[in-house]
């Protein structure tokens, strides 16, 4: 990972070269490899190396594949429209992911392929939001409720567990 600047809501064309997993891909961003993560999403866990398997892990890891093979399906060599936002605490850049005018976060949502992952800060300091921003948060909700509703995905799983919560376990 190289050093970077990051300009907040630049807009970047980019073309992924790898998908580490469904909220997760790397692409070259001012010379360097650089880790781009869906910016108020959650997709599930997949394998890790070394960990000794347990049911829940092994019902999760299905679903990350999952995750992870759509998503590599929907931009696999394609160039993609990125928002930035800012980065996070593994120095990945926070970004909303464009395929056209179609937003990524949302396809993954509509088809329970990722969980909404709206900050508090959200709903108490949206004054610190865009218009924008308050759009996109609403349709998260909205392409998560249709999921739910119509057990798309990880909804029609009564084992899955959300993936903050399985990441509180390991």
């Amino acid at each position: 990972m190289g050093v970077f600047y990051l300009i907040k809501m630049q807009k970047l064309i980019l073309t992924p070269n790898f998908i580490i997993d469904g909220d997760t891909f790397i692409a070259e961003y001012n010379g360097a490899a650089t880790k781009f993560r869906a910016r108020w999403i959650d997709a599930p866990e997949i394998q890790k190396l070394g960990k000794i398997s347990t049911e829940t892990d092994l019902n999760q890891w299905k679903w990350g594949e999952l995750s992870r093979r759509y998503l590599d399906h929907l931009i696999q060599g394609k160039q993609l429209t990125v928002i930035i936002h800012e980065t996070d605490p593994y120095n990945r850049i926070l970004s909303d992911w464009y395929l056209g005018r179609s937003n990524l976060q949302l396809q993954l949502l509509r088809v329970g392929l990722a969980v909404a992952f709206l900050e508090p800060r959200i709903v108490y300091e949206s004054r610190n939001l865009t218009k924008l921003d308050i759009i996109l948060a609403t349709r998260i909700l909205q392409h998560q409720y249709y999921a739910i509703q119509s057990q798309k995905g990880v909804w029609s799983d009564a084992q899955f567990m959300i993936p903050s919560e399985y990441r509180k376990m390991i």
